[in-house]
C-alpha cells in the first residue's frame, strides 16, 4: 500500500511539475516584440523589431541612419575577420543621459536564424556582414555579402519607411507573429504593397525511439515512447516544450539452465526542454519505476535525466539512478534515437 501511494504520489509530481513550469513561462511578463520583415523590390532584406509598433515617436532619422551604416563601415574595414562580422550599434538611454556605442565581432559558428528584439536568437553565418541597430524602442538587422552592397541600405528613406508603417499599423494585430511587408523604395520614398503575417503555431507531438544505454555495468536496449507539448517563438521556432516519457529497458541475462530471460522494468518520467536557435535541445527530467522485474532495481526507484539533443532525431542523455529508496546511486548513459 506504501509502495501504491508513493508511485501515486510521483506521477501526480510528474504531471504538475511541467505544467506549472509553462504556466509560470506565461505569467512572467515575459514581452514578445512586433517582428516585420521587410523586402524591397532589390530584394534586399530588414528586420524590425518594435516594443509598440502603434508608437508615433521618430524612431531614427535619416541623419543618424547614415552616420551609424558610415561608422559601421569604416568600422568593418579596419577589421580583417575570413569568416563574417557582427557589428552592432547600441543606444543606451538612462533619464537624461544617452550613450551610444558600436563594436566589432567575428562570427564563428554557423546558425540559421536571426537575433532580434528581446528573445536572444542570433543569427550567424560565415563570409556575411551582419548588422544590428538597437535603440530603446526598436530593433534592426539586416546583412550583406560584401560590404558594396551597404550602398543599397545607405540610400533607404527611413523617414518614409516609418511614414508607410505607420499609414499600416491598422495591419498589424500585437500578439505573437511574424510580419512580412513587401514594397518599392523609388525616388527616396518607400511604398509598402503587401503586409502578410505567419503566426507560429503551439503543437503536441507523439514520437517512437529505441536507445542503448550503459547503467552500472551492462549496456541494456530499449524502447521509448514520448508524449510532448511543443510551444514556439513569435518566429515559428520550436522554443520550449515539456512531455511525459515512458521507456521501457530490456535486461538481458542467461539463468541457471544456461537459458536468456529477459527482465522488463520501465521508467515513466515528467521532463522539461529549451530549443536553441540552431535547433539543439536541452532539459531536465525526472522517472520513476513504475514497470519492476528481476534483481537490477531494489524498491523504490528514481532517475534524473540530463536531455541533450543534437538534432530532431538523436539525443545523447547522462542519466543518474537512484535506487533502494535512495540508498544506491549510479551514473548511466543513454544514447536514443527518435523516430
Amino acid at each position: 500500500m506504501k509502495r501504491m501511494n508513493n508511485l501515486k504520489f510521483i506521477i501526480a509530481i510528474l504531471i504538475l511539475l511541467p505544467v506549472s513550469i509553462v504556466f509560470a513561462q506565461k505569467n512572467d511578463g515575459i514581452k514578445y516584440p512586433d517582428t516585420l520583415k521587410i523586402v524591397t523590390d532589390e530584394k534586399r532584406e530588414m528586420l524590425f523589431a518594435f516594443d509598440k509598433m502603434s508608437n508615433d515617436e521618430q524612431y531614427l532619422t535619416n541623419e543618424l541612419w547614415l552616420s551609424i551604416l558610415n561608422v559601421m563601415e569604416s568600422s568593418v574595414k579596419e577589421s580583417q575577420h575570413d569568416e563574417g562580422v557582427e557589428v552592432r550599434y547600441i543606444q543606451y538611454k538612462d533619464e537624461e543621459i544617452e550613450e551610444a556605442r558600436i563594436t566589432v565581432t567575428p562570427l564563428l559558428s554557423k546558425a540559421d536564424l536571426f537575433v532580434i528584439g528581446k528573445e536572444g536568437i542570433r543569427q550567424q553565418l560565415s563570409d556575411r556582414f551582419e548588422f544590428q541597430i538597437i535603440l530603446p524602442k526598436v530593433s534592426i538587422s539586416f546583412f550583406v555579402d560584401d560590404l558594396s552592397q551597404l550602398e543599397h541600405f545607405k540610400n533607404q528613406n527611413l523617414e518614409s519607411l516609418w511614414k508607410e508603417i505607420e499609414s499600416n499599423k491598422e495591419e498589424f494585430i500585437y500578439k505573437r507573429s511574424l510580419y512580412q511587408a513587401e514594397g518599392q523604395s523609388k525616388y527616396g520614398n518607400f511604398n509598402i504593397d503587401k503586409i502578410t503575417t505567419d503566426n507560429p503555431v503551439d503543437f503536441i507531438e507523439l514520437s517512437v525511439g529505441v536507445g542503448l544505454g550503459y547503467y552500472a555495468d551492462r549496456f541494456v536496449p530499449d524502447i521509448s515512447y514520448d508524449v510532448s507539448f511543443r510551444f514556439t517563438n513569435r518566429l515559428g521556432k520550436p522554443s520550449t516544450k515539456f512531455g511525459l516519457l515512458y521507456t521501457q529497458h530490456y535486461f538481458v541475462s542467461r539463468n541457471e539452465e544456461k537459458e536468456f530471460d529477459v527482465d522488463l522494468n520501465g521508467f515513466l518520467s515528467g521532463y522539461f526542454a529549451i530549443n536553441t536557435s540552431t535547433e539543439k535541445e536541452y532539459g531536465i527530467g525526472f522517472g520513476y519505476l513504475i514497470n519492476q522485474n528481476g534483481d537490477f532495481y531494489k524498491g523504490d526507484t528514481f532517475k534524473m535525466t540530463i536531455y541533450n539533443r543534437k538534432s530532431s532525431k538523436t539525443n545523447l542523455s547522462p542519466e543518474i539512478i537512484f535506487t533502494d529508496g535512495f540508498k544506491k546511486a549510479f551514473p548511466a548513459l543513454r544514447f536514443g534515437l527518435t523516430f
